[in-house]
């Protein structure tokens, strides 16, 4: 026993004295499992989002109207947006209010992805109906699910009792308590009969704290009521279905043919891309180990000969690989990468030279190969997570949305979804473009001092 015990010692001393193996053990897990946390609930001393942010354009002059607005400014899930800053005005100036035109054009120019538009006949004095439309932009299937389903609930669960409680308030003054009464008495009889449930319950239902009941007392008290919020499932609700109207429609993207793919496949074709440059700029380890730089040092070659030989290798590499990964897409789930081609190569190289510059970053930092490869795996495994390829970053808490685009991942998906999902052209894309070329840049003159005063061509 003595020396499997002693062995046992000397695995654990040499596991615990390589540094990266100890990251790749428990940093990577901790650091997926917290990111994992704080999107889909982490606790109660979780660090939420501030929200999604929502667009809400009320043009009508109900108050019914103004009180559902009010219920969606409640949700913590939802960061409303009901005006728009002033053009040229300075950054306190008071934003003027929110037109449906000016939200289609913000939702198109993804300054926001939803927006609520009740119009001005939202709620009609003629007939117990709300209308609204459901602005959207798709871009991703599991925020837009989210949003389209908290809209629905918020609507679906307010609506019918502010419309009830605004027609109540008629009745009774335009026919007076008893005869309001006897109405409402009338009312709950004939649902009960044609739609089920019991009268007396749907009574309930109907008339609000303080209101006269058919024999002419007022109701207890407000706890005999529902509340503004009431539950949805009650007796009236397949009745007070017919109230609502959600006109939905998808302002950009809705040419897509493959939504679902298009989303997607620009997220991953990212993250096997940082793994496949990473490892090609680790290559400069072996060459080192097998003395292939002092023989190239010895003729006519310099350092930056052989830097730029690999950065563009590995640029070309990567371009290679996203347009094969795009052309599978499109060959398999009929993605249109045909008519976006020009756009989404220049996005692509874009991407490529961002990615390599990543790969050369860690060959300059690190001592080691397997320790460059362990760095590598952590933080490309982190910027997918908190950069937009598994989940929407609207999801996140602020801190980590704003981390989020520091990354290349994010700059690299949001290019993609521009060429692919919106449809813009090269000039339109050039702002992200730009962005990961200046990421290139910068990582690419840290790299190259660290080479000049590392080991790596001693």
């Amino acid at each position: 026993m003595r020396p499997v015990l002693a062995l046992l010692r000397k695995d654990l001393v040499n596991f615990f004295n390589e540094p990266i193996a100890v990251a790749l053990t428990f940093a990577v897990p901790l650091a997926l499992i917290y990111i994992f946390g704080q999107v889909f609930g982490g606790g109660p001393e979780a660090v939420r989002s501030s929200g999604i942010p929502l667009a809400v354009v009320n043009e009508s002059p109900s108050p019914l109207a103004a009180k559902l607005v009010a219920a969606l400014r409640a949700e913590s899930n939802f960061q409303l947006v009901t005006g728009m800053p002033v053009p040229g005005g300075n950054a306190g100036a008071q934003s003027r209010p929110l037109s449906e035109a000016g939200a289609r054009q913000m939702i198109k120019d993804n300054r926001l992805r939803f927006a609520v538009v009740l119009p001005h006949d939202a709620v009609r004095s003629d007939r117990p109906q709300l209308r609204l439309r459901f602005l959207r932009n798709p871009r991703n299937e599991i925020e837009t699910a989210m949003v389209s389903g908290l809209v629905e609930k918020h609507v679906m669960m307010n609506a019918p009792r502010l419309l009830l409680d605004g027609f109540r308030g008629q009745a009774f003054e335009v026919l007076g308590p008893g005869k309001a009464g006897e109405f409402y008495d009338a009312m709950a009889g004939t649902i009960a009969e044609f739609f089920g449930g019991d009268k007396g319950e749907l009574l309930k239902e109907m008339l609000g704290p303080g209101d006269p009941a058919p024999g002419g007392d007022a109701q207890a008290s407000a706890a005999d009521a529902p509340a503004l919020a009431g539950d949805s499932s009650g007796q009236l609700s397949s009745f007070f279905d017919e109230m609502v109207k959600i006109e939905s429609e998808q302002v950009v993207g809705a040419a897509v043919g493959s939504p679902g793919p298009t989303r997607n496949v620009g997220g991953w074709a990212m993250m096997f891309l940082l793994f496949s440059l990473s490892a090609t700029a680790a290559s400069l380890f072996e060459e080192k180990k097998a003395g292939l730089f002092l023989r190239l040092l010895a003729a006519p070659v310099r350092r930056t000969h052989i830097l730029w030989s690999k950065y563009l290798c590995g640029t070309l590499i990567g371009l290679a690989q996203i347009l094969v990964l795009f052309a599978a897409g499109s060959v398999m789930y009929d993605i249109d990468i045909l008519s976006h081609l020009p756009a989404l190569v220049v996005v692509s190289t874009a991407a490529a030279a961002a990615c390599t510059a990543f790969g050369m970053l860690l060959a300059a930092l690190a001592r080691t190969q397997a320790a460059a490869q362990g760095v590598a795996t952590f933080l490309i495994l982190t910027m997918s997570a908190i950069g937009g390829a598994w989940f929407p970053t609207a999801l996140m808490p602020d801190f980590l949305q704003s981390i989020s685009r520091l990354t290349i991942v994010y700059w690299s998906v949001e290019g993609f979804l521009r060429v692919l999902w919106q449809g813009q052209g090269i000039i339109e894309v050039l702002p992200v473009v730009g962005i990961l070329l200046g990421v290139a840049l910068a990582i690419n003159l840290v790299s190259a001092w660290r080479f000049r005063t590392g080991t790596m061509f001693r």
